[in-house]
C-alpha cells in the first residue's frame, strides 16, 4: 500500500469518527487549551479526542492527526507527585504502575516513561534513548525518544518533551508507527511543544 493511499484511508477514518463524536477538529493556527494551565499553538491538522468517548487515562488532552489507531499526541499538564503518568482503567495493571516522584532526575523521568509504557501497552520490546536538554514552557527541560515493538509486531516511535516545574511534571508524548507516520508529523509536534505556555495564575 502506498503512502498516499494510507493517508487517504486514515483521513477517511478520521472523518468518520469525527461524525460519530469521538473526535473534534481543532482550528488551525490558533492557541488551544491542553489542560487547566497549559496552552499550545496548533500546527497542522489535528483532532481532539473526546474524553467521553476515549478516557484520557492520566493525560490532560489527547490529539490525533490520522486516528488513534495510527498516532496520538498526549499532553500532561502538571502530573502530581505519587501518581502514575498514565492509567489503563484496569485495577490489576494500575496498582502496579510506577509513580512520578518530586525531585526525580531527568533520566529518572525517562525510565518512568519507559516502564509505564511497557506496562500499559504490554509491548514485548521498548527502549527510551537520546536524553538531551530541551526548552519547554520557557524553562530548561528535557527530550528523548522511545522505540517500541507492539504485541502486534508494529514498530512504533515516540517523542517526549517535558520539564519539571516545582514538584509537578509537564510533558508532551507523541507516538506513531516508525514507518512514514512518525516522520510525517514529528516536525509539527516539535513546533507545538516549543509553543507551549503555562499560566499558573489562572
Amino acid at each position: 500500500m502506498t503512502g498516499s493511499i494510507r493517508l487517504a484511508l486514515a483521513a477517511a477514518a478520521l472523518a468518520l469518527l469525527a461524525a460519530c463524536g469521538t473526535y473534534q477538529s481543532i482550528d488551525k493556527n490558533r492557541r488551544a487549551d491542553v489542560g487547566d494551565n497549559m496552552t499550545v499553538q496548533v500546527v497542522g491538522d489535528w483532532a481532539a479526542v473526546s474524553s467521553y468517548a476515549v478516557p484520557l487515562n492520566g493525560a490532560s488532552a489527547r490529539w490525533t492527526a490520522d486516528g488513534l489507531s495510527v498516532n496520538q499526541l498526549l499532553f500532561f499538564d502538571g502530573i502530581q507527585p505519587q501518581t502514575p503518568i498514565l492509567k489503563t482503567g484496569k485495577e490489576n495493571v494500575d496498582d502496579d504502575l510506577p509513580l512520578y516522584r518530586a525531585g526525580m532526575t531527568e533520566s529518572g523521568v525517562m525510565e518512568l516513561v519507559e516502564s509505564t509504557l511497557a506496562k500499559v501497552t504490554q509491548a514485548p520490546r521498548i527502549r527510551a534513548t537520546g536524553l538531551r536538554p530541551e526548552t519547554f514552557l520557557d524553562r530548561r527541560g528535557f527530550g528523548f525518544e522511545v522505540e517500541m515493538v507492539t504485541v502486534e509486531q508494529l514498530e512504533v516511535r515516540g517523542l517526549v518533551i517535558g520539564a519539571m516545574i516545582g514538584e509537578r511534571l509537564y510533558m508532551v508524548l507523541y507516538q506513531a508507527p516508525r514507518l512514514h507516520f512518525f516522520d510525517l508529523h514529528a516536525p509539527a509536534v516539535k513546533r507545538i511543544a516549543n509553543s507551549a505556555r503555562l499560566d499558573l495564575e489562572s
